[in-house]
């Protein structure tokens, strides 16, 4: 399976919410690699698009760095045009060098939602851009690969008419050309985590609604999971506002978790908003996850969510 991230100007989500989500994805795909060989790509794009990361391995813990670093790179860009990064995600995806047939596909793009160019003016504008867009997501649909489109701010498509009203519409429809893809929109923290999963699990075979807790944490916050009986393997998603929350794992009965032991893999750390842990032929009952403040920070009243896939 291959993942292609495309990220929007950064002037249009302050709060660096297509980070996060990028991150999530570098981490959980990263995860999965030791048996599937997963693959992400980065552009960039405003007026213009750039191919920041070619597709990239995300097996080794260098190559997954190497992506975040990628990702830290944006600048203010001008103009939103959507397109072109499509195109250019098209052609690294399937008449690049790096193109391979026996991979899966997909492409995500993470944006304010709204093309916005100097000759999209009139109505006559926008219809023929919609039109080169549905013309090129054909494409991609006869390749067999979904376009997600992920709207990085709710509250922006909503104060705006021409998005609410038009826009919107454009990028449901077009999601609905290459199923499984859709269209999301985000609003709060949980809601990164919320979106990652839904379009992991369309690859991946997980549950596609998992558990999910939000907690806020100033000092030590405990939550308790209870994992059913049967299952092949358990993961737990931890999505942190500050990199200095100290994650602790412990299964039931007490025992804590470690990232040693010989049943368990992790990915993420102290460094890190996010953690992946997973667990293979975990038992059954009541797992806790404790998560703990190392120092008070300003962000101290935003939310943490845990996914238990």
């Amino acid at each position: 399976q291959r993942q292609m991230c495309i990220r929007d100007r950064a002037g249009s989500d302050p709060e660096q919410r297509r980070l996060e989500a990028a991150s999530l994805f570098i981490t959980y795909l990263g995860m999965e690699s030791e048996s599937t060989p997963h693959r992400m790509g980065l552009i960039h794009f405003g007026t213009e698009s750039h191919l920041v990361k070619a597709l990239t391995p995300l097996h080794q813990p260098q190559q997954r760095e190497a992506l975040r670093r990628a990702l830290a790179t944006s600048t203010l860009m001008g103009w939103t045009d959507p397109l072109k990064a499509l195109e250019l995600a098209y052609d690294e995806l399937f008449t690049s060098e790096r193109h391979d047939p026996t991979h899966r596909q997909a492409v995500i793009l993470l944006t304010d939602g709204k093309p916005d160019l100097p000759t999209l003016r009139t109505p006559t504008d926008k219809a023929a851009y919609v039109d080169a867009l549905r013309r090129l997501v054909e494409r991609f649909r006869e390749q067999g690969c979904p376009v997600f489109t992920i709207a990085v701010s709710r509250a922006a498509v909503e104060a705006d008419p021409d998005m609410l009203t038009f826009y919107r519409n454009v990028w449901q429809e077009l999601a609905a050309l290459t199923p499984p893809a859709a269209y999301y929109e985000l609003e709060t923290i949980q809601d990164v985590a919320e979106v990652y999963h839904a379009i992991a699990a369309q690859f991946l075979g997980v549950a596609p609604q998992p558990p999910t807790i939000v907690a806020d944490v100033a000092g030590e916050q405990r939550e308790i999971l209870h994992v059913p009986p049967g299952l092949a393997r358990l993961k737990f998603v931890i999505f942190k506002h500050d990199p200095a929350i100290r994650v602790t794992l412990f299964r039931p009965g007490g025992a804590r978790l470690r990232a040693d032991d010989a049943d368990v893999q992790r990915l993420g750390d102290a460094t890190t908003h996010d953690e992946v842990w997973a667990i293979e032929q975990p038992r059954e009952g009541a797992w806790t996850v404790t998560l703990c403040l190392l120092y008070t920070s300003d962000a101290a009243d935003e939310e943490d969510s845990v996914d238990l896939g």
